[in-house]
């Protein structure tokens, strides 16, 4: 029953069959989204509008990113990091290293404990 029906079908509808109707109907079919009234003298200007609209406006943007840039950049950083307060050297547990009180890039602080290291050496030795 399927096989006969499908033989019906198939004979009627063949590749070139589809193929036209497909090309019919795609040249058929027009978009009219937003571009219904493309032409018009209102649309025409409602575009230019927009367009002036944008370069304007990403111009703006533009200057105020670079005046809040060079504003940020003026700022003069130094010392603002190096604020040592008792809270930031609070300590669980001691580090695995020999200088167990220093972070591992607090290279002056390193230098610090290895400077104390060889006066204690040399006492001990005097």
């Amino acid at each position: 029953s399927t096989q006969s029906t499908w033989g019906r079908l198939s004979s009627k509808v063949t590749m070139s069959s589809v193929l036209s109707r497909a090309a019919r109907s795609a040249s058929q079919r027009v978009r009219n989204f937003s571009s219904h009234g493309a032409g018009s003298p209102e649309h025409k200007a409602e575009v230019a509008k927009w367009g002036k609209m944008s370069v304007y406006g990403s111009i703006g943007v533009g200057v105020i990113t670079v005046a809040v840039v060079i504003k940020e950049l003026s700022h003069h950083s130094e010392g603002k990091w190096d604020v040592k307060y008792p809270f930031n050297k609070r300590r669980v547990k001691a580090f695995p290293w020999e200088a167990s009180d220093c972070d591992l890039f607090d290279m002056e602080c390193k230098k610090k404990f290895y400077e104390e290291k060889a006066a204690r050496e040399a006492e001990a030795r005097a």
